[in-house]
């Protein structure tokens, strides 16, 4: 059968169609076809961090004594009062001795050390005994603040570390430092207690007080990333790394929290690289992105 022409042109017109129906599917040109994602970014950094304890704690003394006349007799003079500071051999009472038919001069009572009168147990004219404390002294030249310090933490801390002290009256102490951590634990607390030496030479720190000490435990160089750039992925951390116009899933270790930023180790990144910080749970490995100047962070 001699086919017409017009017949002709409707076969190779389907044979046309059919042809270009099978022409392989070119993924990636269909992406680069994608509009590309706007995002917020940030830069990795290399900051100098810090890491620091806030212990709570109050004022003691190191050392307190009672002081008692080797003799029993009457009070003559008791020429201290209660805040003074005395020096170590310094006069605290006169004793007249009561011995019947018997002429004595009359007992001196010396501070046996320096420190501040905070009791005073006898006036002049009292009648006292061997046993009858006179005055009570605190040694306060060196204080010692008694911290609570989390069992978890005592691992962290170190014998040579120091801090500043803050009490609750706004006076700071610089250059505290660590003396003993007690062996004594408060199982409930699940806490221990350590003992700062605190440098009073002035006498103007006063026990009882209650303050905050912040301990220094280290300062090292680490890689930050802004923290809203971190983000959960299949349980792992993970940031988006910008790698020209492309979006690189990078998992990172995040360490500590320094508020806007965090801390991380990461192999994959380095100083100056920019991480999204808005937009990563719209996106996948391998997206196109654009980071649009009034996005850029």
């Amino acid at each position: 059968m001699k086919l017409s022409d017009s017949m002709l042109a409707r076969i190779l017109v389907v044979f046309s169609l059919m042809a270009i129906s099978f022409v392989p599917f070119d993924t990636r040109a269909q992406e680069s076809m994608v509009d590309p994602k706007p995002v917020y970014v940030g830069k990795v950094k290399l900051d100098q961090v810090s890491e620091q304890l806030y212990l709570r704690g109050r004022l003691i003394c190191d050392d307190q004594v009672d002081v008692y006349s080797t003799f029993g007799g009457d009070v003559i003079q008791i020429p201290v009062e209660i805040g003074d500071r005395v020096r170590a051999g310094e006069l605290i009472a006169r004793v007249k001795r009561l011995d019947p038919g018997l002429r004595f001069e009359p007992v001196l009572v010396e501070a046996p050390i320096s420190g501040s009168i905070t009791q005073r147990f006898v006036s002049p004219g009292s009648r006292i005994t061997p046993q009858t404390p006179l005055v009570q002294i605190i040694s306060d030249d060196t204080l010692i603040f008694r911290a609570e310090l989390l069992q978890i933490d005592v691992r962290r801390v170190k014998t040579d570390i120091t801090g500043i002290l803050t009490l609750s009256n706004g006076v700071e102490v610089a250059d505290i430092n660590l003396g003993r951590i007690l062996p004594d634990v408060d199982s409930n607390k699940r806490i221990v207690y350590a003992d700062f030496f605190v440098p009073n030479p002035d006498g103007k720190l006063l026990t009882g007080a209650v303050g905050s000490a912040t301990i220094q435990l280290s300062s090292r160089q680490s890689l930050t990333v802004p923290r809203e750039a971190v983000f959960e992925h299949d349980r792992q951390s993970s940031v988006y790394k910008i790698d020209g116009d492309t979006a690189r899933l990078v998992p990172v270790s995040v360490g500590l929290d320094l508020g806007q930023r965090l801390v991380i180790e990461c192999p994959s990144l380095a100083p100056g690289d920019m991480v999204v910080t808005f937009g990563q749970l719209s996106l996948k490995e391998g997206d196109r992105v654009s980071i649009r100047e009034d996005l850029r962070r």
